[in-house]
């Protein structure tokens, strides 16, 4: 597997899931996900990527919402690349009723 770091929003298909993660590939590995709640409305990620050290935060204006720390199976640095993707769930238990759309007001990438 490619290495890989994600904050992923989603429930999975199940309404009873909590609705965000943070994830280290492979995400079969139960260390490597951390999940949580995020509430409706403007939400803040961030990701620092240190050597052996990830840390992801989420901020609802400037309440935290989550924030966890991986040290273990951190990706080393290597060719870095950012990609957003908004995934429909397709055996989703709730089908997708309205369209859905996901607005970036700002990328920042500091080497």
């Amino acid at each position: 597997h490619k290495p890989e770091m994600n904050n992923e929003i989603s429930r999975w298909g199940d309404p009873t899931n909590k609705n965000a993660q943070y994830v280290l590939q492979p995400y079969y590995v139960a260390s490597n996900v951390h999940r949580f709640n995020v509430p409706a409305g403007t939400l803040k990620f961030s990701l620092r990527w240190e050597q052996d050290r990830s840390t992801f935060r989420t901020l609802s204006g400037s309440s935290l919402v989550s924030e966890h720390v991986f040290t273990a199976g951190v990706p080393s640095p290597g060719i870095e690349s950012m990609r957003v993707a908004l995934y429909v769930y397709r055996k989703s238990v709730v089908k997708l009723e309205h369209p859905m759309e996901v607005a970036i007001e700002q990328f920042t990438y500091f080497p």
